[in-house]
């Protein structure tokens, strides 16, 4: 999934743009889904600042999950926007709601987790 890795090192400071078409192999990453189709488009607008990297996802289009009570498959629209910070620290494991810390070394971030957890949320 190479194409959900972003090198943020190598862009400049500014709004920057990414449009992804997730379909069912964007789901084949990801174990015990309980989405079992996918048509949806996904616009991220990156803002990037000297430590600071501001994710601005929405999400659109339809997921086919499974019915709870007939077990049928049943298709749910979403409009979804979301937005997740990702700092630069020197700090490991600090787990916050929508912000992620990346180590100063890091030049390079994979959004697709991100997406899919905006789906299933």
């Amino acid at each position: 999934m190479n194409e959900y890795i972003i090198p943020f090192k190598g862009l400049k400071d500014g709004e920057h743009d990414f449009d992804y078409v997730l379909d069912k192999s964007f789901l084949k990453n990801f174990d015990n889904s309980d989405v079992k189709d996918i048509n949806m488009s996904v616009a991220v607008k990156l803002i990037k600042n000297n430590r600071l990297l501001e994710f601005i996802f929405h999400l659109k289009g339809n997921v086919v999950v499974e019915c709870d009570r007939c077990l049928d498959a049943l298709s749910l629209p979403i409009n979804y926007k979301s937005t997740t910070i990702a700092k630069t620290e020197n700090v490991e494991d600090i787990q916050e709601d929508d912000i992620i810390y990346l180590l100063p070394t890091d030049s390079k971030i994979d959004i697709s987790q991100i997406i899919y957890e905006n789906i299933i949320f």
